[in-house]
């Protein structure tokens, strides 16, 4: 398993607050997703779980709400972009889905991942 690095308060509060109020406001699009994707749960835990998502940046193209994320962005000062994308899961995972699950649409294993 890769080195996990957590950082507390890596965002100023003024930045936090205003994502954390971005994205629980009215306005912002969440997306239903009838199924969500899971190496170890087969069938049964895709078909009987759901999520809510938001692609902020997907294949070279950003959403309309890409702004609120730019803090994030702009402070990790990356190379390139695969793919920025916020999840609101049915079920409370634990630790072992977010540190072994975070994607499986990429062959590759490089995240972060940001809860409030």
């Amino acid at each position: 398993m890769a080195k996990v690095e957590i950082i507390d308060n890596f965002l100023d509060k003024k930045q936090f607050d205003y994502i954390h109020e971005a994205m629980t406001s009215a306005w912002f699009a969440w997306f239903y997703n009838d199924h969500i994707t899971f190496d170890g749960g087969g069938e049964k835990f895709k078909k009987n779980h759901f999520q809510f998502t938001h692609a902020f940046y997907s294949r070279y193209q950003k959403s309309n709400q890409y702004v609120v994320i730019e803090p994030i962005v702009d402070k990790i000062d990356c190379i390139g972009l695969a793919r920025i994308k916020a999840i609101i899961p049915s079920i409370i995972y634990s630790p072992y889905y977010f540190w072994y699950n975070f994607t499986t649409s990429y062959n590759f294993y490089f995240t972060t991942y940001f809860q409030s």
